[in-house]
């Protein structure tokens, strides 16, 4: 008896987005996704899934500590939630915001 699966599993962007979005809500400093069409990109590559995000901090943030959190938190999210390898994960800062 074969154990190979029926078939192929996908996971749809919608639940990439809520993944991230959640994972985001864990990083102190940061407010969130940046609004507009462009704020989650995903590719599927050779290597595994990229994840570019265009974020939005709180004003006294660090800049570069809080997004490398946000890339290690989105990662280890992704690979846990999804199974996937996770492939890169860049953070585009766009701006600040106060809280």
């Amino acid at each position: 008896m074969s154990t190979q699966p029926a078939g192929d599993i996908r996971v749809g962007p919608r639940v990439i987005l809520a993944i991230v979005t959640r994972a985001i809500g864990t990083v102190e400093g940061c407010v969130g996704l940046a609004p507009g069409s462009q704020a989650l990109v995903m590719r599927a590559t050779e290597a595994g899934l990229e994840i570019e995000i265009e974020a939005i901090l709180a004003y006294g943030a660090p800049i570069e500590p809080t997004a490398r959190m946000l890339s290690t938190r989105i990662r280890t999210a992704l690979e846990q939630t999804i199974g996937q390898p996770i492939a890169a994960v860049r953070v585009y800062v766009q701006g600040m915001r106060q809280l």
